[in-house]
């Protein structure tokens, strides 16, 4: 890089093979045709081509090829074409009318002979969908035919003639689905013979279809699969597959379904002590200060955090005080039972609580701005609310809104 402008570079027509700027440069250029054909046929009594109509689509664009698309009147086509001329005086990109073709179907032959004098374009013919088996034999000669005879889907008229075998007087063409069933067929059949090992030439998929067969042989037992009496089943299969840990008392707090997303997110890295806090980051030595970030006056861990900070205690007793749980009480408890809707709300209101104290903390480490407790307080109160609201449903047994009302959370 220069400190300042010097010269000019020589500019030259084209651009080196894989140059990451070839692309960023065609569509910069293509965008203005684009521009260019869209509104001329937006202030202009455009008429589109009736299988685009409700796309709005009258071009697609590829890196050798430009395809316009209308209905098949003059006025529309000639539209086009001008918007391209505009595009290519302001370009210097210019169409090559030897190698341009027209498509026509349902058209005049006074107007197709009009636009071909205007264009300049050749006519070429797709293939008919009652073209006779003849003429389809002669088409698919040459590569073009193929591709033509591809894009018409196959006519349902010969699809018998197409997809029986040369020695049948027919194209030989194989019926793609009857073919992928074979092969499917032949791999049952093989895994079925239960074969000890796949052949050295065997394809890749087939050695590891093998490998899983000879995986689950383990939990067979005189071919009766062990895990589940009813039978294997997919959902049984990965519980025995999957790597197992102990169960956490603790789970059901973090994965109760009226929590929050983002909010179980954050109480599920607290109760796994995943949080860097400052003691942690200072133990490591990739921290200097190991203080908390709030009230700086004891090492900042996670019990801390929640529990024992000042911050923190005066926020969760404005919102005991509001809800009228013993929230800490119920938390700290062994595997506290998750049963019923005040269970649930207990869940709600922790998790929510320990959302914004780890942001308050980070607001305090990053922007060194802190909430007082009771804007925090209210913030959780507010979301809790909603969330009862939005998980209660229309219906509420007698005996919860009681509660709830003393809550503040209203029902119409």
């Amino acid at each position: 890089m220069l400190a300042s402008s010097f010269g000019y570079f020589q500019g030259k027509r084209g651009l080196r093979q894989r140059d990451p700027i070839s692309p960023v440069i065609f569509t910069l250029c293509m965008e203005y045709l684009t521009r260019m054909i869209n509104y001329a046929t937006i202030h202009w009594p455009f008429q589109y081509h009736p299988l685009c109509k409700g796309l709005k689509m009258n071009h697609l664009m590829f890196a050798d090829g430009l395809l316009m698309f209308c209905k098949g009147n003059a006025h529309s086509i000639m539209l086009l074409i001008r918007a391209f001329g505009l595009f290519s005086k302001a370009s210097g990109l210019s169409m090559n009318n030897s190698k341009s073709e027209v498509y026509f179907n349902e058209v005049s032959q006074d107007l197709k002979y009009d636009i071909q004098q205007a264009t300049g374009f050749v006519e070429v013919s797709l293939l008919s969908p009652n073209v006779s088996l003849g003429e389809l034999k002669q088409s698919v000669e040459t590569f073009s035919g193929m591709e033509a005879l591809i894009n018409t889907g196959f006519p349902s008229l010969l699809g018998r003639e197409l997809q029986c075998q040369k020695n049948e007087e027919c194209l030989g063409i194989k019926q793609a689905d009857s073919w992928n069933v074979a092969a499917v067929a032949k791999l049952v059949d093989w895994i079925y013979c239960k074969a000890d090992t796949p052949p050295a030439d065997a394809a890749w998929y087939w050695k590891n279809i093998c490998k899983v067969k000879e995986k689950m042989k383990q939990a067979y037992n005189n071919g009766v699969w062990v895990p589940d009496v009813k039978g294997y089943s997919v959902s049984s299969g990965y519980e025995w597959l999957r790597l197992k840990q102990p169960k956490q008392d603790w789970y059901k707090v973090i994965w109760n379904s009226w929590n929050i997303p983002k909010h179980t997110f954050i109480s599920r890295i607290a109760q796994n002590n995943r949080f860097q806090v400052r003691d942690k980051l200072f133990r490591i030595g990739y921290f200097q200060e190991y203080c908390c970030c709030i009230c700086e006056s004891e090492p900042e861990t996670r019990d801390h955090l929640f529990f024992n900070c000042p911050y923190s205690k005066n926020i969760l007793a404005l919102i005991e005080e509001w809800c009228g749980f013993n929230i800490v009480g119920f938390m700290t408890s062994a595997g506290p039972i998750i049963a019923g809707r005040k269970t649930q709300v207990q869940c709600l209101i922790w998790t929510t609580f320990q959302y914004h104290i780890w942001s308050q903390r980070n607001g305090a480490r990053v922007n060194t701005v802190l909430l007082r407790p009771g804007v925090v307080a209210e913030l959780i109160k507010e979301e809790a609310k909603h969330r009862i609201r939005y998980k209660s449903g229309p219906v509420v047994p007698q005996m919860d809104i009681t509660w709830l009302l003393k809550m503040g959370v209203q029902y119409s």
